[in-house]
């Protein structure tokens, strides 16, 4: 299959509109649902709308038929387990397993025609996946690429909501690492629960687009509620290759799902830092001022759609300085407010005037504003010292609501790494902070309404798997817990007991459709069905270790398990009853902190890796099983050492994938037909050590984790 027809078939299998990341089923009643399946077509992790009712014969499922959702009619009929209960014959992937003709994927299933991602629909004009372009991505080329699930920490990225798609629209900025990571320049939406991301940039070193803005920080942003886009303009443009940035001046609009770029004849200068708001009073969008070249400036311009026209007062006096995003319009009084150090402004369509000077916020240039609609007045974040301060303005007097309470976190010496909207929908100013956190002001006190949440830092790898018979990512972590995630729901922790086994193995016996899990002293045999953890008695075992692996041989219906602390060049596997030892040749040589995983096409299990200390060749060298001659047999070697990477094989692409460990390179390889080659550099490798990673066929994306790093990164192949 080749990798456009591969991801195109995986990706119209689930029509879910990304992310956002970086977006599956509907978690069953179990789970803590109420069971109605309804989530208003909760944007997903890979571009793609919900599909419906997938975990439920009789929820009210996402873009069924007669659902609420602006969706319905994804999927649509009994595509994705409609009628029946999960892992029947009319369930995810059909009677023959994932992916047969009546499951997810099928003609009529997501990603059909009228589903989303066509013509009309979220994603490439003709489908998810079409040129070779995952859905949700505007039209962007997006090839070996890794991003987080959700935003990470950002300074000087934007935050606006599109009332007509009720989602929050957010354009990333600045990184706080030292490299330039892919994730910067992206698009994402955020329906409430679920980031989504919608576009991304090509990796670092590589020419920028030009159908998506270039990666930028300080850009200014809002929603033009006439002409039913985001406006975005301007602000510090990362140059490629040379990884230099500039000033700039272009305008473009997104409409939900494309990029446009606009050459109006006039337009204000290259800047960054300018203050932009809606005129719903005149139906235009004003920007004011900015900076340009360490000059501040503090003219003023709007836009109808088409040109941009130059405005500045030609009478009076204007603010002497630009306050940066401490502006908001107040709809109710027709005033473009500003907020700056101890000067109130205010701009009324003809003239600017300084008003209430006394009782004025002060040490207020850094604040981000934004208009509370329902309560009618100004709300004012990130002031005074310390930086998380508080104001509102009703245009008479200033008032600090909770003198004593702070906001949502920002970091000491506030760079303006945060950034305000009014979310219309839920009446409510919504801040984004520092760490990829959401927030919410009700008038008098900050309520988290997002955080980065996810399994639980820890000091070893978390096992994570993907269970294909329900489609949902399985993560155990040392603590221990249990973790599912299917995307539109996040991070579901499971209420359940798990099993505590130091730097265990684990698969998924997709033949059982159970996951297992193996390690500790004395070896422990346990199994996940999704509801539960059954530890299984076996006559025999492989004797008390940690830090071995284990993959699943699908062609042969048995776990093989390698190499650990104990029984470091010993071969074991287990068909669901017991654990037999098999001798085989010690080719493969002591083996500790590998990885496994299952070759599809060769129908082999594959070692990579492993071994003593960073110089060791074994962290670059790879074997495969050859159970019909009990041997293991010596594959290319990988070009990059890798010490607990991630490591999986990507079953559409014939690819084995390997990323990131503890050597602190920034190096993603992979090996397809016999011969490797090095990815594009990421980010992400350096933020976090002794990875593990699963691929997840029904969306054509790896997931992986680390020891210390609790967001999750998704690779779109």
């Amino acid at each position: 299959m080749t990798r456009k027809s591969a991801r195109g078939a995986a990706f119209g299998a689930f029509t879910l509109s990304l992310l956002a990341v970086l977006a599956l089923a509907a978690l069953p009643a179990c789970d803590g649902d109420d069971g109605s399946g309804q989530r208003d077509a909760a944007l997903g992790v890979d571009g793609r709308r919900d599909a419906p009712a997938r975990d439920g014969a009789t929820g009210d499922g996402d873009g069924a038929g007669s659902g609420s959702a602006d969706s319905a009619g994804d999927g649509s009929g009994t595509s994705d387990g409609g009628g029946t209960a999960d892992g029947s014959s009319a369930g995810d992937g059909g009677p023959s397993g994932d992916g047969a003709a009546s499951g997810d994927g099928a003609a009529s299933g997501d990603g059909a025609a009228s589903g989303d991602g066509a013509a009309s629909g979220d994603g490439a004009a003709s489908g998810d996946g079409a040129s070779g372009t995952p859905p949700g991505f505007a039209g962007a080329t997006v090839v070996n690429t890794w991003s987080s699930q959700f935003p990470t920490r950002n300074a000087w990225a934007v935050l606006v909501h599109d009332p007509l798609r009720h989602v929050l629209f957010f354009h990333s900025g600045q990184p706080y690492t030292t490299t330039l990571g892919t994730d910067v320049g992206a698009t994402w939406h955020f329906d409430g629960k679920v980031w989504t991301l919608r576009t991304l940039v090509v990796p670092q070193g590589q020419v920028a687009p030009t159908h998506a803005p270039a990666p930028r920080y300080r850009q200014s942003a809002v929603f033009d509620a006439a002409r039913g886009v985001t406006v975005m303009f301007g602000g510090m443009t990362w140059i490629y290759p040379q990884l230099t940035r500039a000033e700039s001046n272009d305008t473009w609009t997104w409409d939900g799902t494309t990029w446009t770029r606009h050459n109006p004849s006039k337009a204000p200068s290259a800047r960054h830092s300018a203050a932009m708001v809606y005129d719903d009073t005149n139906k235009r969008v004003l920007l004011f001022g900015g900076v340009r070249a360490s000059t501040n400036l503090h003219d003023l311009w709007a836009w109808d759609g088409s040109n941009w026209t130059d405005i500045t007062p030609t009478i009076g006096t204007s603010p002497s300085y630009s306050p940066l995003r401490g502006v908001c319009y107040d709809s109710s009084r027709k005033r473009l407010v500003a907020l700056l150090f101890n000067e109130t402004w205010e701009y009324d369509a003809n003239a600017w005037r300084l008003v209430a000077t006394v009782g004025t916020p002060s040490a207020a240039s850094r604040a981000a504003g934004a208009y509370d609609a329902a309560r009618k007045r100004c709300v004012f974040y990130g002031i005074g010292s310390p930086w998380w301060q508080t104001w509102e303005w009703d245009g008479a007097t200033w008032k600090q609501p909770s003198p004593g309470s702070t906001g949502p976190f920002l970091y000491p010496g506030n760079t303006h790494p945060h950034a305000l909207t009014y979310d219309s929908d839920r009446q409510r100013v919504v801040a984004f902070a520092d760490f990829g956190d959401l927030y919410s002001w009700d008038g008098s006190s900050w309520t988290r309404i997002h955080e980065t949440v996810g399994p639980e830092n820890q000091v070893v790898p978390p096992n994570i798997v993907a269970d294909t018979a329900r489609q949902k990512v399985v993560v155990v972590t040392s603590k221990p817990s249990t973790w599912e995630w299917t995307g539109s729901d996040g991070w579901v922790k499971r209420n359940v007991t798990t099993p505590y086994l130091w730097r265990a193995a684990m698969a998924f016996d997709s033949a059982r459709q159970r996951t297992v899990l193996v390690g500790g002293t004395p070896t422990e045999t346990w199994e996940w069905d999704g509801a539960a953890w059954k530890q299984i008695t076996t006559a025999d075992a492989p004797l008390g270790r940690s830090d071995a692996a284990m993959a699943f041989d699908v062609a042969r219906k048995r776990m093989v398990l390698y190499g650990g602390s104990v029984g470091p060049a010993e071969t074991w596997e287990y068909d669901g009853n017991n654990w037999q030892y098999v001798l085989v040749n010690a080719n493969a040589g002591d083996r500790y902190r590998h990885r496994m995983a299952y070759d599809s096409v060769a129908k082999q299990v594959l070692l990579f890796g492993g071994g003593g200390g960073v110089s060791s060749s074994k962290n670059k060298s790879v074997y495969r099983y050859d159970a019909a001659t009990l041997s293991w047999k010596p594959a290319p070697s990988a070009p990059h050492a890798h010490a607990d990477p991630a490591v999986a094989y990507l079953d559409q692409h014939q690819t084995l994938l390997v990323a990131g460990g503890e050597l602190g390179t920034q190096f993603s390889d992979a090996l397809s037909s016999n011969s490797w080659s090095t990815l594009s550099p990421t980010r992400w490798l350096t933020d976090g050590v002794n990875w593990q990673a699963t691929y997840v066929p029904w969306l054509d994306v790896v997931v992986a984790l680390s020891a210390n790093h609790i967001i999750p990164w998704v690779y779109y192949p």
